[in-house]
């Protein structure tokens, strides 16, 4: 018997640890299989195939393992799998007020990109309007510690009257938790009361004293070219401003939506591989933001936008539509800063 263990544990130290991860995938496609069909439209050699809920593979299987290659053996799966990490709105809201009544003015970018590193001393905002768009910079990725980011060089090529520029910081901004609540929650096209925005600030755990500084930063930011990439604009009775409406990005920019699977992925820790369906299922729970929340791109649209990019982007995402079914990969050795080097 201690022979016969000996011989298994040489025979074992052998394999590859490949075997043993392709291994493990049969064993989470067996046990949570749905008969989607995914393996057998996949398989190169038409060796797979589903005969009312039980699978078959002939002799014209290469075992060439491709079918066990996608990340925990199933995509489906995957899609449906709950990501890793805890959501950033299960945490303790305690920062959703995140810029007071102190939401960034136009005139700030421009001053900001005018002055760029010696922004800290040059600008004329005052201190308390300086520390809040200092943590507005820092959000959308534009400026940390006085060092301009991958994101402030773009935009300052392509400039703040490209929607772009305004899309991936909004991209960014997500992350962070006030505009993480504001994507999340509202949706669009609905006409949201001020007060509905408010009692469901509260209901998620903002102090009822901060509600009407984050009421006044939403209507700050919808002044800004935000509103033409998914923020929305507001309605004004008067001086007052007593709803908002959320509104479709109405020409999303490919490496836009790009950029923003890759922070997708990303924040998902290595969520690189998923189905439109996942893009449009709102009801998982996730530490990454589908575009889909952040811009409301249409369905349609959105497949349109992914087949262009895997045709002029292949090193950085392909994408498959068959039998109904959608693959969509993102190259695992590309970063969110890689496809800004795109712009």
């Amino acid at each position: 018997m201690e022979l016969l263990k000996v011989a298994i544990d040489s025979s074992i130290a052998k394999m590859s640890p490949n075997f043993f991860k392709l291994f493990k995938n049969v064993f989470h496609k067996v046990a949570l299989c749905v008969q989607c069909g995914v393996c057998e439209a996949d398989c190169h050699n038409g060796a797979i195939h589903m005969d009312k809920g039980t699978l078959y593979i002939d002799g014209t299987c290469k075992h060439c393992s491709m079918c066990h290659k996608v990340e925990r053996g199933c995509l489906v799966y995957k899609s449906l799998e709950r990501p890793k990490g805890i959501s950033i709105m299960n945490k303790k809201n305690k920062s959703l007020n995140c810029y007071s009544h102190h939401a960034p003015k136009m005139e700030w970018f421009d001053q900001f990109f005018k002055y760029k590193e010696a922004f800290a001393e040059r600008n004329t905002l005052g201190s308390n309007m300086f520390d809040f768009f200092k943590r507005f910079l820092k959000d959308a990725e534009l400026m940390s510690n006085n060092v301009l980011g991958k994101t402030a060089d773009v935009i300052d090529h392509i400039g703040l009257d490209d929607d772009r520029s305004w899309a991936l910081m909004m991209t960014n901004l997500v992350y962070s938790p006030q505009f993480n609540w504001f994507a999340n929650k509202l949706e669009f096209n609905e006409i949201c009361s001020k007060e509905y925005v408010i009692s469901k600030l509260v209901e998620d755990g903002a102090k009822e004293s901060w509600v009407s500084d984050i009421w006044s930063s939403f209507s700050r930011i919808s002044e800004l070219p935000f509103f033409h990439v998914g923020f929305g604009q507001m309605t004004k009775e008067g001086r007052k401003t007593v709803a908002i409406t959320r509104t479709p990005w109405l020409t999303p920019s490919p490496e836009v939506v790009l950029y923003s699977l890759y922070k997708f992925a990303e924040a998902c820790d290595g969520y690189y591989q998923f189905t439109m369906s996942r893009l449009y299922d709102s009801n998982v729970e996730s530490d990454g933001v589908s575009p889909v929340r952040i811009f409301g791109i249409e369905e349609e649209e959105m497949k349109k936008i992914l087949k262009g990019l895997s045709i002029n982007h292949p090193d950085f995402i392909s994408v498959t539509f068959t039998l109904d079914l959608d693959n969509i990969n993102l190259r695992e050795d590309k970063t969110a800063h890689d496809v800004l080097d795109l712009f």
